[in-house]
């Protein structure tokens, strides 16, 4: 269930879940691609994470049209959560990230293979397989 709350007095949170699950950043990506394209009236940054998505806004623009800003801003993003589709774009970018597991430039692959119990070899297999 999503649920959208105030943080502080110029932002709002907009939460799908409080677990890490892939088909739920499918969810935050898909609105946040949808909250760009509508151009929320007063929204000045729109800031995804894993499982949220925090809208920043300008108090002095919503005046002019709202005077109660999270009101206004809430009324906004629940449209478009009403008139959004619900498929998954796929018009993804791949990005390609280099990446040195070797000691000298990864400083706590060991400590973190031994934190999970397992081989630093494992750890850079399991790292490695999958696409983030």
């Amino acid at each position: 269930m999503i649920q959208i709350y105030p943080l502080g007095d110029s932002a709002l949170t907009i939460s799908f879940a409080d677990v890490i699950d892939e088909t739920i950043n499918q969810q935050v990506l898909v609105l946040f691609h949808s909250l760009i394209q509508e151009k929320i009236i007063g929204a000045t940054d729109i800031i995804p994470a894993y499982s949220s998505l925090t809208v920043i806004y300008d108090l002095i623009e919503i005046k002019k049209h709202h005077h109660n800003a999270f009101d206004f801003i809430h009324q906004q993003i629940k449209n478009v959560l009403e008139n959004q589709q619900h498929q998954i774009q796929n018009n993804h970018r791949l990005v390609k990230i280099p990446v040195c597991y070797n000691e000298t430039f990864a400083l706590d692959i060991i400590e973190l293979a031994e934190q999970k119990n397992i081989a630093v070899n494992d750890f850079i297999r399991l790292h490695a397989q999958k696409k983030y």
